[in-house]
């Protein structure tokens, strides 16, 4: 990964957004929730590193937050995603016949939505709060997860190995779980780290729209949505919190484009 331009600055970005969540409330001991109207919407200082809000909150100690709660519902999710659509792929892939088919029609409806407004229209039913978004948003990853590996499968399925299980008398689940399953893994771990990165951006976007996480507790995409109608005098509310979007973003993006090239053979004699 050291000689991986992409992986190595993916895992710098990613890193260092994971140690501001972290390590940052243990250095950085601010009150994310101290009111002082006083210093309302002053621009970023020593003593407040991201400035301040409307209420004079310090908006540095309020995106450690945010991107705690933000990193918190993106990986859940995707684990949501995963723990279903792998699953899914897998049957889908080594079953065929009917199976795939039903299988995989449902999984053309939810991709007939786009992920967004899928994620809207989830919410819109359960209602706001930090489960339901989790739901809503795992609910986007799974079609993806189950296409990827079914394809995946439909391969595997037919190598030389497999045949001698079957062979040899092997309860198809064993084989799956045994001998499909394993092989599968680079493919789960890459597009679990893209999957990472769509799930923070649209996290992002349900909370921009009010769909996030509920007040007080509002992750980074809540943030730069109070702070938009400040740009003009208090440009720090919403752009410094959104750069750390786009570090949370284009890290997993970066990784996993590096991880694509380690983990399969045939472009790693070209990274």
């Amino acid at each position: 990964m050291r000689h991986n331009k992409s992986a190595l600055i993916g895992t710098i970005l990613f890193g260092a957004f994971v140690i501001m969540i972290t390590i940052g409330p243990i250095v950085y001991t601010v009150n994310p929730f101290a009111v002082n109207t006083i210093n309302k919407l002053a621009p970023p200082s020593l003593n407040d590193l991201f400035g301040t809000d409307l209420l004079g909150r310090d908006l540095f100690a309020r995106s450690i937050l945010g991107g705690e709660i933000t990193l918190y519902i993106s990986t859940v999710s995707v684990i949501f995603s995963l723990a279903l659509g792998v699953p899914l792929g897998l049957i889908a892939g080594y079953m065929k016949g009917m199976v795939d088919e039903v299988i995989m029609r449902i999984m053309d409806i939810l991709l007939a939505f786009p992920g967004l407004v899928l994620a809207l229209l989830i919410v819109a039913v359960l209602g706001i709060g930090i489960n339901n978004a989790i739901i809503a948003i795992g609910f986007t990853g799974i079609p993806i997860f189950a296409r990827i590996v079914r394809g995946v499968v439909l391969k595997i399925s037919e190598m030389d190995y497999v045949e001698a299980a079957r062979a040899l008398g092997f309860n198809r689940w064993r084989i799956m779980i045994r001998h499909v399953l394993p092989n599968v893994s680079s493919v789960i771990i890459l597009q679990f780290t893209l999957s990472l990165a769509a799930a923070i951006l649209t996290e992002a976007a349900l909370s921009f729209l009010g769909l996030g996480a509920p007040a007080p507790l509002q992750s980074l995409g809540g943030i730069v949505e109070e702070g938009f109608p400040f740009l003009q005098n208090g440009w720090w509310y919403a752009v410094l919190p959104g750069i750390v979007i786009t570090i949370a973003v284009l890290g997993p993006n970066f990784l996993g484009d590096g991880l694509r090239d380690l983990l399969d053979p045939k472009l790693r004699g070209s990274s």
